[in-house]
């Protein structure tokens, strides 16, 4: 058998989630049974807070440009496999009264995974096709089933 180099990269908005920790934590559990296996060679976690936008000064800080920096790596690999991203990496313009500024917000999904191989991108999960979704837990539940 030859030795996986293929990692993942979770994303999550927060470690405490209201509503998704179920979800996260079955996620997480999943990981650790694919890297078990062999199936993954390794995986990490990051969490990257619900939304961003290009020209706050907080997004020119290093967390926040490595943030857009995947941002634009997913969007990229969506366009390039015609795929979409759009239902779950939302933009918003947002007017702020006090500075009279109109911001474009990015607003992150509560989960992604990037599935790299050699450390080229790979999948991003989840995105959507013609015939439908596939959600995180699709994308590992497929992994699995491969073993």
């Amino acid at each position: 058998m030859t030795a996986t180099t293929r990692s993942l990269e979770l994303f999550v908005r927060s470690l405490a989630p209201e509503g998704t920790g179920d979800e996260q934590v079955a996620v997480v559990t999943q990981l650790d049974r694919l890297q078990e296996s062999g199936q993954i060679a390794e995986y990490s976690v990051t969490v990257w807070g619900n939304a961003v936008t290009h020209d706050s000064p907080l997004a020119q800080t290093e967390a926040g440009d490595r943030v857009l920096g995947r941002v634009a790596e997913f969007e990229q690999w969506a366009a390039d496999e015609g795929l979409s991203l759009d239902r779950f990496i939302q933009r918003d313009e947002v007017h702020s009264t006090i500075r009279d500024t109109t911001q474009t917000v990015i607003r992150l999904p509560a989960m992604m995974i990037a599935e790299y191989e050699n450390g080229k991108l790979q999948t991003v999960t989840p995105h959507e096709h013609d015939d439908g979704v596939v959600t995180v837990q699709d994308r590992l539940d497929s992994l699995e089933d491969s073993e």
